[in-house]
């Protein structure tokens, strides 16, 4: 019995940069539509998780060298950080990886929370 060579679907991030591309492409441009690329980027801080973005900050949980664990604060502008604190992970197999912290609250106010 001959077998067929087995199909390779794509790695979710292809997935999902796939879909990305799509979303981008359709609609219209400029406009009420149109968004802001920021760009920075800062190479002190090791990130192992997600970025989560919002309420003009960005937060990040990162590895400092001895080991532990920190959520940081950016803002979302220029990157200038806002702060740093120490941040642990109870009950998480390790094989889910890091959960990135959550952003919520009006511009100004944000409010950052890691679980």
């Amino acid at each position: 019995m001959a077998t067929q060579p087995r199909r390779r679907s794509m790695s979710v991030p292809a997935r999902l940069a796939v879909l990305l591309l799509a979303a981008g492409c359709g609609g219209a441009h400029g406009g009420a539509h149109a968004q802001r690329v920021i760009e920075w980027h800062d190479a002190s801080i090791n990130t192992v998780s997600r970025p989560a973005v919002g309420s003009g900050v960005t937060a990040v949980t990162a590895l400092l060298p001895d080991g532990r664990l920190q959520t940081v604060a950016a803002d979302v502008t220029d990157g200038k950080q806002l702060w740093a604190h120490p941040a642990t992970i109870a009950g998480r197999p390790a094989a889910m990886g890091v959960a990135p912290p959550a952003v919520a609250g009006p511009p100004g106010r944000a409010v950052v929370a890691s679980v």
